[in-house]
This record gives C-alpha cells, sequence and structure tokens, in this order.
C-alpha cells in the first residue's frame, strides 16, 4: 500500500480574470483603496499565491456579522459599559464605608450639661474651683491666646458674645470693668482699680501666696504702700515694667528679675564723688549695696552743716536685708546708725532737733516721704547727697 503526501491546496500563481485592465484597476480602487498617483513613484503590489485558514472564537451573537470593523465596533460600547459599572460599584463601596465611620463617631458624641452650649469645664469662674480659669492660665505660663479667640482682643464678648468684664467677673471693688491684662489681676489686688498700678504689688502673688515669708510677697507692702517706712517705691525702681502682657522677659516660669534700672537703689552720693552699685542675690534673697539701706557718703567739705561731722566723711551702715525676713530683718538704725558714722555722738531724742518735721523725740518717723527719698532734710530744708 502506498501512502501519498498530502498535498497543499492549488492557487492559481497569476489571477485571471476576463474583464478589462481598466475594469480590474477601476474595481480595485472601489474594493480596496485608492492607487498611489504620487508623481514619479510607481507601487506594484505582488498577488497572493496562497492562504492560510485560522480559526477565531466568536460569540454567537457576532457570528452574523458582516466584517471584523463591524464587530469592533460594536465590542468598544460593551467594554466601556463594563468599566463604568466596575467605577459604580467601587464609588458605592467607598461611601458605605464612609457612611459607616460617622456612624461610629456619632456614637462618641458628648452628653450635654444643660440645653445651652458649654465650652469650659464646671468651676471655670469658680476661684475655689479646680478647674478655676485663673489656674488653668497660670500653668500655661498666661497665654490669653485661647481667650482672645473667642472673646475678642478687647475681652468684649467676640463670637461667644460674653464679655469678661461685664459678666461680673473682672471688675474693680466699684463695678468698674476691667481688662484681663490689668497688672492687679494675676498679683496683688483682684478688686483694685485698673490704673492703681502699686495696688499690683503682693500680697497675692502670681502663685496666690499672701505670706510675707514667701518670696513673691517678701517686703513688697514696705515698699511700695506711703505710710510704712518711707517714701513709696515704684515698680520699676526694681523690676523692668512690661508695655504690655505679652512683652518679653514679662510672663515665664522664673521669679521676676531685681534689675534696679531707674532706681533710688543706684543714686550718687557726696557730691557726685560716690556711686554704688546694687545688687540682688536670688538665692540668699539679699540686696546688697543699695542707697536705701544705707550705701551712700557724705563729705564734711561741701555740706552747710559741718557742725554735725565728727569726721570728714559720714556715711551709711550698708545693710543687706532678707527680702522674707519681715519687720525685724531691718529696724530704725539699720541702715544708717544712731546717729550715723562720722556724725558727732547725741542722743535719739535730740533728732528732731535738726530734722524738724522728719522724727519725733522718741525716734518715730513722723513724716515718711521724707525718709529713704534721696534728700538730706535739715532744718526744713532739702538737699541733694
Amino acid at each position: 500500500m502506498m501512502l501519498r503526501a498530502p498535498t497543499r491546496p492549488a492557487f492559481s500563481a497569476i489571477p485571471t480574470s476576463t474583464a478589462s485592465r481598466g475594469q480590474i484597476q477601476g474595481r480595485i480602487c472601489r474594493d480596496s483603496c485608492p492607487a498611489n498617483t504620487a508623481p514619479g513613484i510607481t507601487i506594484r503590489a505582488q498577488p497572493a499565491m496562497s492562504a492560510t485558514r485560522t480559526r477565531t472564537r466568536v460569540s454567537a451573537g457576532l457570528k452574523d456579522k458582516s466584517s471584523v470593523a463591524t464587530v469592533i465596533s460594536e465590542l468598544r460600547p460593551m467594554r466601556t459599559t463594563r468599566l463604568l459599572t466596575a467605577f459604580l460599584i467601587t464609588l458605592l463601596v467607598i461611601a458605605a464605608l464612609v457612611m459607616s465611620s460617622c456612624s461610629d463617631l456619632n456614637k462618641e458624641l458628648p452628653v450635654p450639661v444643660s440645653g445651652s452650649q458649654k465650652v469650659h469645664e464646671e468651676g471655670w469662674t469658680t476661684a475655689s474651683s479646680a478647674n478655676f480659669h485663673g489656674e488653668a492660665l497660670r500653668q500655661t505660663q498666661y497665654k490669653l491666646d485661647e481667650c482672645v479667640s473667642c472673646h475678642s482682643k478687647q475681652y468684649t464678648g467676640g463670637v461667644t458674645g460674653v464679655s469678661c468684664m461685664t459678666s461680673g467677673c473682672h471688675v474693680d471693688a466699684n463695678n468698674v470693668p476691667k481688662s484681663p491684662e490689668a497688672c492687679s489681676t494675676c498679683h496683688g489686688s483682684f478688686s483694685a482699680p485698673a490704673n492703681n498700678f502699686s495696688a499690683a504689688a503682693p500680697p497675692r502673688s502670681v502663685e496666690g501666696e499672701t505670706d510675707a515669708t514667701s518670696r513673691g510677697v517678701g517686703a513688697h507692702q514696705k515698699h511700695l504702700v506711703t505710710g510704712t517706712i518711707g517714701k513709696a517705691t515704684r515698680c520699676r525702681e526694681c523690676h523692668t515694667v512690661p508695655t504690655q502682657l505679652n512683652a518679653a522677659g514679662h510672663l515665664g516660669a522664673l521669679p521676676a528679675e531685681v534689675a534696679f534700672n531707674d532706681t533710688l537703689a543706684r543714686l550718687t552720693t557726696a557730691k557726685g564723688s560716690f556711686t554704688t552699685i546694687p545688687s540682688y542675690d536670688a538665692s540668699s534673697l539679699k540686696c546688697s549695696n543699695t542707697f536705701c539701706h544705707g550705701s551712700w557718703k557724705l563729705r564734711k567739705a561741701t555740706s552747710t552743716s559741718q557742725f554735725a561731722y565728727a569726721d570728714s566723711v559720714m556715711v551709711g551702715e550698708n545693710f543687706s536685708p532678707t527680702w522674707t525676713g519681715g519687720s525685724s530683718s531691718a529696724t530704725c538704725g539699720s541702715c544708717h546708725g544712731l546717729p550715723p558714722k562720722g556724725h558727732i555722738v547725741v542722743p535719739v531724742s535730740t533728732c528732731g532737733t535738726c530734722h524738724d518735721g522728719i522724727v519725733s523725740s522718741d525716734g518715730t518717723i513722723t513724716d515718711k516721704t521724707r525718709h529713704v527719698n534721696g534728700k538730706i532734710n535739715v532744718f526744713g530744708q532739702e538737699y541733694a547727697f
């Protein structure tokens, strides 16, 4: 039995047609594409010599379509529809997750204490409460930014409509409105008028202390209140007084600095020939080398009362009192002797003979405005040191 090799399907090597040449060319143009008519270029298409049958998977709905182009044009809308459907499903899933999260948040909402809105804790305006706003501000070094954001820069209400003054809180003893930034709001007498700067001196330190043994209180009242030991001292004689609440160096956790700037403590004496350099030791709480406590000199040669001198120079005791020492820390005679060194010896009962109107026969200072005032008071006259 002889086996024959399969033979290829036979195709004509050259296509045949009974049509004329012009008819064939016209048919090619109509059934395929226009001929290239570029000048000088001739394109000759080679006739097909063979063909291979290939199977193509086509859906049932497209089997009757007449061309590949028709199939592709109908497949494209189907693909777009599927993409749009997937996008919409994804969007719905995301929306469902967001709604679920919102539902969880709503479960955590606080229960209102009353029918009105509340921002602060109970006791916010009660001085004895642990939630008192003064204590909260002290913990943050008196940063009032949050207060201003709700109550306005003038604290007159702002978006809350609640004024810090007219609410009956920040007012003086006469119910006169007083800014929360007034000096005596944080230290000194809270009920004092805003323009009474001496009332800003403790007792009542920024820590709320009132005892003179506390460094924040100490001898403030004896210095700033006229009638205690002498002429009232001004705040700026010992401290750098800020021009506004948030001035550099004002707020902070450290104790107030003692600078002795524009101060009686630095007074030059002996007709300009003796200068003292005052200082304060924050550890021992002692003042030293201050005119106020006896760092001064007087020279007989330039005095109008030379008869009172027992030496060419009269000097003070240059005493260094302790700030929290109380009344026992400095007494009459602590800052200048009785009498001063270089002064002729006389009994205290006769001090008023020359220093009339200043001191009585029992040694009591009768006119404290002219005691420790940077002047020499003799026979009713005042002279420069």
